[in-house]
């Protein structure tokens, strides 16, 4: 069992708008999503297409709260949000197939009382029996303080439960002094904790080197050039096969269900490496984040390319 952190649900509507341009007037050409979403959504999602068993813990608030939990359900993802004042937030990612960008625009979300915020405790604790591995993914929401991470990865360290963190800025610093199970930073992220300049393989390993301290696996993406793992053991760099990639969207969430999934299971790093590479892979060639399909990761697998550095 799997239980993924996503603090800062939201409702994901994927927009497809030729020709766009800020400060203009432009027409939707079609929304091609509206699902719930947040980065820990997104892994919950993979999770569970990949066929292992997983659990959802969050806020959520007014009516976009109930279209998130709604949607969960009939996902079959199991999901306890705790409810929240105010509005979860909605997330636009605005599709230009003209010039084949992508633009995110993400809203803060609603700020969480102080009972809120006992009240995910008590049901975090609870909710960690049984588990192999817990993931923590994405932003902080208001009224959260940046040590929040934190306590969930002792907590889950107190009975035994590997964490894998996925989050940036203060967030990301103060997790990392708790000591995950794994961190999985963007280049930029690992850049800016490290002051590496990051700009291949070999100077993402270098970052990634200095985060092993207390930690036993430090991850730098870097998007379509692969994912690059350091371990006390070893390092290796994963690329990823050339596709027509779609959307980026979440991949980096696909790769964290991935590399979890192996995890729980059993697996050793390197099989989880190749997982969660073809898990990011196969999101990227679809519209919206989180939308990987099985047969795509499968057929995916055999082409990650993985070479020790």
């Amino acid at each position: 069992m799997i239980l993924t952190i996503c603090v800062n649900a939201a409702v994901d509507k994927t927009l497809i708008i030729e020709d766009f341009q800020a400060g203009t007037e432009r027409r939707v050409r079609d929304v091609a999503l509206v699902v719930p979403g947040g980065k820990g959504v997104n892994v919950a999602r993979t999770i569970h297409t990949l066929g292992e068993p997983v659990r959802l813990l969050g806020f959520a608030g007014g009516a976009a709260g109930a279209f998130i939990r709604q949607g969960l359900a009939q996902e079959d993802i199991p999901a306890d949000l705790v409810t929240v004042p105010g509005e979860s937030r909605t997330c636009l990612a605005i599709m230009d197939p003209a010039h084949g960008t992508e633009t995110i625009i993400n809203e803060v979300g609603p700020t969480v009382p102080a009972e809120a915020r006992v009240g995910f405790f008590t049901l975090f604790d609870q909710a960690i029996v049984g588990v192999d591995v817990v993931t923590l993914s994405g932003s902080l929401l208001p009224g959260l303080p940046d040590t929040f991470y934190a306590a969930l990865i002792e907590r889950a360290a107190a009975r035994g439960v590997p964490c894998i963190l996925d989050t940036s800025g203060p967030a990301l610093q103060a997790g990392l002094a708790a000591r995950p199970f794994a961190v999985k930073p963007n280049r930029a992220e690992a850049a800016a904790l490290t002051g590496v300049a990051i700009h291949d393989a070999r100077s993402a390993l270098s970052a990634a080197r200095q985060l092993l301290d207390g930690i036993r696996m430090a991850l730098v993406t870097l998007g379509r050039d692969g994912v690059v793992l350091a371990t006390h053991a070893g390092a290796w760099h994963a690329q990823p096969p050339a596709v027509q990639v779609v959307n980026t969207v979440g991949s980096g969430d696909s790769f964290t269900a991935g590399f979890a999934v192996v995890l729980a299971r059993g697996g050793p790093p390197l099989e989880a490496l190749r997982l969660g590479t073809a898990c990011a892979v196969a999101n990227a060639l679809r519209q919206g984040a989180g939308q990987a399909r099985r047969e795509d990761m499968d057929a995916l697998l055999a082409r990650v390319h993985i070479r020790a550095l």
